[in-house]
């Protein structure tokens, strides 16, 4: 347990630096926009990565406070509320907030298996995940962060799913500075590679979808609360 929150620590830097670099060129490509969801990707290729894969990043507004928000998209039952691929969600190990075993910054995380559907003809994907997040009290800013990992009581079932790989992702949620009991500022980092024989140019065009999962996250919370 005490690799997973090693991991974890790894993980925040990790998406740190994607989402604290400027999103301008020459490194970054501005790619689309959804319902004021604004996507861009980076166009340099990371020296520990060869799958051509492209980092993704989003930003939005959302009119709720950063905590609201946060709540929202750590607790597991909201998810399907705004993601249509997801079928299991479940943790195989819970490190609580005040376990002697977190190390600072974490505050809690939890090693998360996760299954996917794919449209057909393409096998399901699964990814076993640690899932972690740590808070600046002084900024109020959440950030969390994920990225692959094993378990024994997880191992790859070739038949029914294929083993997807998560390098990077993320969510930076800051309150607005000058509305912040009101307003946010939503960022969200991926590089997710679910491997098999998806070409990878289809990977990247399918990472167009990204600001359509933060307009649907902002979409359920407004059902659910206004």
């Amino acid at each position: 347990n005490e690799q997973y929150v090693d991991l974890a620590i790894q993980a925040f830097a990790d998406v740190e630096h994607f989402l604290n670099e400027e999103a301008v060129e020459p490194n970054w490509e501005y790619v689309t926009e959804v319902d004021a969801c604004a996507m861009y990707r980076r166009t340099v290729a990371e020296q520990d990565d060869d799958s051509g894969i492209l980092t993704v990043r989003t930003v939005a507004a959302f009119d709720f406070p950063a905590k609201q928000i946060f709540e929202f998209i750590w607790d597991l039952k909201n998810r399907k509320k705004f993601d249509e691929y997801v079928k299991d969600l479940e943790p195989v190990v819970t490190i609580p907030a005040g376990d002697e075993l977190l190390k600072a910054p974490v505050r809690e995380m939890d090693v998360l298996y996760a299954s996917f559907s794919m449209p057909f003809p393409l096998y399901g994907r699964d990814f076993v995940h640690i899932r972690a997040y740590k808070l600046d009290e002084a900024t109020g800013v959440y950030l969390t962060s994920a990225k692959s990992t094993t378990h024994a009581s997880r191992p790859e079932i070739p038949s029914t799913y294929v083993r997807g790989e998560i390098n990077v992702d993320g969510f930076q949620i800051i309150p607005d500075a000058k509305d912040p009991e009101n307003k946010s500022v939503v960022k969200y980092v991926a590089r997710v590679n679910p491997m098999g024989n998806i070409p990878t140019f289809a990977v990247n065009l399918a990472n167009r979808k990204v600001p359509s999962t933060m307009a649907a996250i902002r979409k359920a919370m407004v059902a659910q609360f206004k």
